[in-house]
């Protein structure tokens, strides 16, 4: 799919690597905007765009500026449910580490950073939930749009 079909505003809100989670319906296409958060050593929240055309999903590489298809609307649920899937593995992981530190709290075994640890961990957790809570908000507009 050629970028230059689609609404001047839609390129900007798609190239924005910043954009929160939305969903645009389009005369001709749909648009579905992802934050998603992702866990490497740190958090950090990245924006996947979906343009939607005759049921076909593209998703825009920022990398190369062009749309790239992906196939049907499962190939777009296959990409994003690998996303969450792997997030949900990190969190869960975050909430042991929290557990595990609450565990020594309670053992009177303290380490000098034991508030910066759980704060951190609690800091990330939210900001998370957060970003996927405005997500759900987004998808949610595809059922009500489409």
């Amino acid at each position: 799919m050629n970028l230059n079909l689609l609404d001047t505003f839609h390129i900007e809100d798609i190239q924005s690597s910043s954009h929160p989670s939305d969903f645009y319906s389009h005369k001709d296409y749909s648009i579905l905007i992802m934050r998603i958060p992702e866990i490497d050593k740190e958090v950090e929240i990245n924006s996947y765009a979906f343009i939607i055309k005759d049921n076909i999903c593209y998703i825009y590489d920022r990398e190369i500026t062009e749309l790239k298809e992906i196939g049907s609307f499962a190939e777009m649920g296959k990409f994003l449910n690998e996303k969450i899937e792997n997030l949900i593995k990190k969190v869960m992981r975050y909430h042991y580490e929290i557990e595990e530190l609450e565990d020594l709290l309670y053992e009177n075994i303290i380490k000098k950073d034991f508030i910066n640890q759980i704060m951190k961990y609690k800091k990330d957790i939210s900001l998370i939930y957060r970003v996927l809570l405005f997500a759900i908000f987004s998808t949610r507009a595809i059922y009500i749009k489409i």
